[in-house]
């Protein structure tokens, strides 16, 4: 599990799962446990490439720094040291930071796959993927595997007390895209409730509901074509809006999944983006959490 903590420009680094987003290990999984400064100087020709496809930031030293004894060896870029399985277990490298990202719930996933499928095809010997590894690289990627796992799969212990009770409200149809949103906010130490898992047969649906949202930090509204068109999604918000916003709390976050209008009663709260870039909107519903 990510345990977020903040640099001074509020961008967390340390001691959580990354994936590697450009350069020679790009698509793998790791796990972070220092940072450093590289030298241009050091690299090579294709290295210098993907830095710039990158747009990685070059810095130099300022006089300051100079005058507290740091060596001037020319530009350089902040980098983190990491580990593709349990730090001092395993593979390690030095990654600049513009070629990584927090990791998400469905890229973790997908990398288990994609591994799992490449040792699979290696251990039959189907072709391409003997041709493509060795005995050693097989070792490597089930270290990668073993972390990825217990990063998905923390233990009671682990659960970090930052975490927020989340309601999702949303419209059947749009089931698949919430229940995404859903591993992502539990995957990262949030408590999410969605009605398909805390509402058992038997339970009175609008009793749940009216509890959930009580003691929720943040009630998230997915707008779609669906939400839009169901009576009941709208009874709901409604509810919810008239109970809550004037205390000030859970906070309202509206999530636009579809290419359709803001309801009227939405149109005055600032909406999350899903409709592009997941990434970056499950990034920027994360931050959104923990400013709670």
């Amino acid at each position: 599990m990510p345990q977020y903590q903040t640099d001074e420009n509020g961008v967390s680094w340390h001691c959580q799962l990354l994936e590697v987003v450009h350069g020679a290990h790009k698509g793998r999984m790791c796990y972070n446990d220092d940072d450093e400064i590289a030298f241009l100087s050091e690299y090579d020709e294709w290295e210098l490439e993907d830095l710039k496809s990158a747009n990685v930031k070059f810095e130099e030293f300022t006089t300051e720094d100079l005058e507290c004894g740091e060596e001037n060896r020319g530009p350089f870029v902040q980098c983190e040291i990491v580990y593709f399985g349990f730090p001092l277990m395993s593979e390690c490298c030095s990654i600049p930071r513009e070629f990584l990202r927090p990791a998400t719930y469905a890229a973790a996933r997908d990398r288990l796959n994609k591994i799992s499928v490449i040792v699979l095809r290696w251990h039959h010997k189907i072709e391409p993927e003997i041709s493509c590894y060795d005995a050693s690289d097989i070792v490597h990627l089930m270290e990668e595997k073993e972390l990825i796992v217990s990063q998905m799969q923390p233990s009671k212990d682990e659960q970090t007390v930052k975490g927020r009770k989340v309601f999702l409200c949303h419209a059947t149809p749009d089931k698949q895209l919430v229940l995404k949103v859903h591993n992502e906010l539990e995957f990262s130490g949030h408590y999410p409730w969605i009605d398909l898992i805390e509402i058992a047969p038997g339970d009175s649906i609008v009793q749940k509901i009216s509890e959930a949202t009580e003691s929720a930090d943040a009630l998230l509204l997915f707008i779609s074509h669906s939400s839009s068109k169901s009576g009941w999604v709208k009874r709901e918000w409604s509810s919810v809006l008239s109970r809550h916003i004037p205390k000030g709390r859970p906070k309202i976050i509206p999530l636009l999944i579809d290419d359709c209008e803001i309801p009227s009663l939405l149109s005055d709260i600032r909406y999350i983006d899903f409709r592009n870039d997941y990434y970056n909107a499950v990034d920027e519903l994360l931050k959104s959490l923990d400013k709670i």
